[in-house]
């Protein structure tokens, strides 16, 4: 089976995953002898991979994911990713709720090639906010100030400033501040 699809032209998406193989392989201190031991996909191919002379295959693609412990799809986002930015406090999308006071704040949201979004929110005593179910996403919520409760599945959860809980998103999770000034939080999906 072969490795490799020849292309007659540069496309993006090729010198971005040559980029991505370069680096990765530098990371992990290999050689390409080590990932050809690791993958089993030639030395001459990994080569041409990473100069963007050629495109992978589907195999080959998934054969390399595997010899860094990824799935091939992993692979691809990091290939397909924009290049890092700055989001600055100013650029960022904030919601606020004038009646309650309640705050939410897209610190960086799901971008192409992203797939975590940040949120930090703040919620005063006794102001609720529901994040709905999301076909059971990775989530991480993490208290930065107060006290807020978290009821996830018909479970109450008590959080103070430093706690933090890790859940997948398959039911709404409803988040209430408490004490005498709510709370601040970060929240991670994925």
């Amino acid at each position: 089976m072969e490795d490799i699809a020849e292309i007659r032209k540069h496309d993006r998406l090729t010198e971005r995953l040559a980029r991505c193989f370069r680096d990765l392989r530098h990371q992990a201190g290999w050689s390409l002898d080590d990932l050809t031991d690791r993958c089993g996909v030639s030395r001459a191919t990994l080569s041409r991979l990473e100069h963007g002379d050629v495109s992978p295959t589907a195999h080959a693609l998934a054969r390399i994911a595997r010899a860094y412990d990824m799935p091939a799809a992993r692979l691809m986002r990091l290939a397909e990713a924009d290049a890092p930015q700055v989001l600055t406090r100013d650029a960022q999308d904030l919601s606020t709720d004038a009646t309650t006071g309640a705050e939410e704040r897209q610190v960086s949201p799901a971008a192409e090639g992203y797939g975590t979004a940040v949120t930090e929110g703040h919620l005063p005593r006794t102001v609720s906010r529901e994040v709905p179910a999301a076909g059971g996403r990775e989530a991480h919520l993490v208290v930065t100030e107060g006290r807020l409760t978290a009821v996830f599945d018909e479970a109450t959860f008590d959080m103070r400033k430093g706690d933090s809980l890790r859940l997948f998103l398959d039911h709404a999770l409803v988040l209430t501040g408490v004490g005498k000034s709510g709370g601040r939080y970060l929240m991670f999906t994925a």
